[in-house]
């Protein structure tokens, strides 16, 4: 169970049934858990190779995402200006346009992509990405939406 609740009696007072006002709490922490994983699905929606989002919930309540996916850290978080050097072979070949797809604190993914003549050289001084902080304008948008929600629950369990 995600949250226990044990009622303490009054005599004379209306009490709360403890089974439908845990039931209308994790009610409402599902529907919470649905619209942040929308949230987080919408910043890849453009990306071919989509990562894979774990929410977990502990037994406070606290909502965690999580993601194996290397590449959506580098997004998420940004990177420094670095050199870029070939894997394999003597030169990197690339387009020379490029256009991002997604935009810091915006939860959403656009067209975008490399674009241009093909170039090639021997390595390239890459300018780092700008952080897109996708994890803090959700938590931002969904702290809210979950102290709603749970008003919500303790309003229709008192009915």
């Amino acid at each position: 169970m995600l949250i226990t609740i044990k009622p303490i009696r009054r005599p004379g007072k209306r009490t709360v049934d403890p089974a439908r006002f845990e039931a209308e709490l994790q009610k409402a922490q599902r529907k919470v858990i649905g619209l942040t994983k929308r949230d987080f699905n919408a910043t890849v929606r453009t990306w071919k190779r989509k990562p894979t989002f774990t929410i977990t919930t502990d037994s406070k309540g606290v909502i965690s995402v999580s993601t194996d996916n290397p590449i959506y850290g580098y997004v998420n978080y940004g990177t420094k200006p670095h050199i870029i050097r070939p894997k394999r072979g003597k030169y990197l070949w690339f387009q020379t346009g490029y256009k991002a797809k997604t935009r810091p604190r915006v939860i959403s993914s656009s067209n975008g992509g490399a674009s241009g003549k093909l170039a090639r050289a021997k390595q390239v001084r890459h300018p780092g990405t700008a952080a897109r902080q996708f994890d803090k304008i959700i938590a931002e948008r969904r702290r809210k939406t979950y102290v709603e929600e749970m008003r919500k629950a303790v309003q229709r369990s008192l009915k």
